[in-house]
């Protein structure tokens, strides 16, 4: 074997290790109607329906993996993706990446109908890595999705750190910050890859299912340091300002007791 047969074996493996099928193989166990997921186990055959939803780069594969392991189980489910994919049983949509567009909002608008539309006797397991910042998006009203772009785009060519970035972000969406996983009522799981430093809930996907300790407060304070209060759209400054004034809920700051 030449050096560069050893160095691409390497290679391959290391590839292979963090494939998002490989990844759930080696964490997910499903037996007897019990699924186990990182020594927690949910019975499955107690549960009305199963559902199973995800967004981000690496939703599909993830979704495909659980599919096979779940097998008819899953009575269904949602998972938006950067690219146009089929999964037997599940509705794969394909949406914008890395700039929001109106997919991105009927993306999150079909997430929250059919999240929102669970029972109590249902379970769901949400799929969950990088890009959902993008992929899904419904903006706080009267944010329009020129004005989130332009706003996006401002915070970008100033440099502002990805961490702030989704500070501001999730302070003016209907789904970010938790708020996606508030409109259930059933039990259900969240499978992470995630694609940040230190494996932050909070950053990865702006946490549409997490809880979330920044504030309106931050949202203010980063757009001034950037220079970008004066400059962002009229309805960015409204939403933010009624959320400093109790008008408009914070983003939940624990964690969500159904998941």
């Amino acid at each position: 074997m030449t050096n560069r047969d050893k160095m691409m074996t390497v290679f391959r493996d290391a590839l292979d290790s963090v494939l998002p099928g490989n990844l759930v193989r080696e964490v997910l166990q499903y037996e007897a109607g019990v699924l186990t997921v990182g020594g927690k186990s949910h019975d499955l055959a107690a549960c009305r329906e199963v559902h199973l939803f995800g967004s981000g780069k690496a939703a599909v594969e993830t979704a495909r993996a659980l599919k096979a392991a779940l097998g008819e189980r899953v009575a269904g489910g949602l998972v938006v993706s950067n690219y146009a994919a089929e999964i037997a049983g599940i509705e794969v949509f394909e949406s914008s990446h890395p700039v929001l567009t109106d997919k991105s909002i009927r993306a999150a608008e079909m997430l929250m109908e059919r999240i929102g539309a669970l029972s109590p006797e249902d379970f769901f397991i949400y799929v969950l890595s990088g890009g959902s910042s993008a992929l899904i998006e419904k903006p706080a009203p009267p944010i329009t999705l020129a004005d989130m772009q332009t706003l996006v785009k401002g915070l970008l060519a100033n440099g502002v750190p990805i961490e702030d970035l989704n500070v501001v972000r999730k302070h003016l969406s209907l789904v970010k910050g938790g708020r996606l996983g508030r409109l259930s009522r059933a039990r259900g799981i969240v499978l992470v890859v995630s694609d940040v430093i230190g494996d932050d809930l909070e950053a990865i996907g702006s946490a549409p299912l997490y809880f979330d300790r920044s504030s309106y407060g931050d949202t203010e304070a980063i757009l001034k340091k950037y220079g970008l209060w004066e400059k962002a759209p009229a309805s960015v400054r409204q939403v933010v300002e009624a959320g400093l004034g109790g008008g408009i809920a914070e983003t939940p700051k624990a964690p969500n007791p159904l998941l």
